[in-house]
């Protein structure tokens, strides 16, 4: 617990600020020799949120059992990031999530290294030249669509944009359907 403080603390001071506007748990397994439990962790995290070092504290990679671990201990986490795309869409987590206010944050969403084929999936193919789009932005609306943020990685100016273009256009039931049905996990 008394970790959290000494690390955001001294994080802050290499980056020159006052605050963090978020500060999350990487994992729910410990890297300590000790093995510093999470729910001492997570005390730790609100520590450093009532002292007004963040503004918002969440965690990363915990799956349903991992988060009921933290209930009633403290505040809720806003986010839980982990990996989530069409091929793992992480129904039951969102499910919960979404049940207690908790926003799913999404890497990976196009697939990645733990899923190199999803962009040559033929339904997301097919789905993207009915809107003019790449299979990309359709991976992608598929999660804005059921309410997942996502934090696609993009270094070409060309994918930067598209990534930023999914408001424009939407997904029918039947090819949201479809996309969901690409669940392999």
């Amino acid at each position: 617990r008394q970790n959290v403080p000494r690390g955001i603390k001294q994080s802050l001071t290499n980056l020159g600020l006052d605050y963090l506007d978020m500060y999350l748990v990487h994992s729910p397994e410990s890297t300590k020799p000790d093995n510093v439990s999470v729910v001492d962790t997570w005390l730790g995290m609100n520590d450093v949120l009532k002292a007004n070092l963040t503004r918002s504290i969440g965690v990363s990679n915990f799956d349903v059992k991992q988060l009921e671990a933290l209930v009633g201990k403290g505040a809720v986490p806003v986010t839980n990031q982990c990996i989530s795309n069409p091929y793992r869409t992480q129904n039951e987590l969102l499910s919960y999530l979404q049940k207690h206010n908790i926003t799913l944050t999404a890497y990976s969403p196009l697939g990645g290294i733990t899923d190199p084929d999803l962009l040559k999936e033929a339904k997301l193919i097919e789905i993207a030249a009915k809107h003019k789009v790449s299979a990309g932005q359709v991976a992608l609306r598929y999660q804005v669509q059921r309410g997942v943020i996502v934090i696609p990685k993009a270094n070409n100016p060309k994918y930067i944009q598209e990534n930023l273009d999914l408001f424009s256009w939407k997904l029918t039931d039947q090819e949201f359907n479809d996309v969901e049905a690409l669940n392999r996990h």
